[in-house]
């Protein structure tokens, strides 16, 4: 399942705030009771905007660690970079995927994100 914006929350317990990630991933169905405490994304994106950079590379970075997030993707198309966060030992590990990269992960068997082909289409949408 696949939620954007307002239709989706996180809960971050250690902050006792939310986040409402661009989009969600969920690999499993909602529960069927309180929902957002215990519902967990596998990945979840954020698309940057000029007034969203600092919070989506610093805050929502360990928001999304101790949330419980399975990955945390955020793609920048003023850098032409996709920054993927994967979970390594109680912590992220990050990698840049560029255009021409194709980024894979093992919590979406199957799907591969092709970045030339994003960004094509977000400049097509620009005009």
């Amino acid at each position: 399942m696949i939620s954007e914006g307002s239709g989706a929350k996180m809960l971050i317990g250690t902050t006792e705030s939310e986040r409402h990630p661009d989009l969600s991933v969920y690999t499993e169905a909602p529960p069927e009771v309180d929902v957002w405490s215990i519902w967990r994304p596998a990945v979840v994106i954020e698309i940057i905007s000029q007034s969203s950079t600092k919070r989506d590379y610093k805050d929502k970075t360990e928001d999304y660690l101790h949330g419980g997030a399975g990955e945390y993707w955020i793609i920048d198309q003023f850098k032409g970079v996709l920054t993927a966060h994967t979970r390594w030992r109680g912590q992220w590990r990050t990698k840049a995927v560029k255009p021409g990269q194709k980024f894979a992960t093992p919590l979406l068997p199957g799907f591969a994100i092709d970045l030339k082909r994003i960004f094509a289409a977000a400049k097509a949408t620009r005009g």
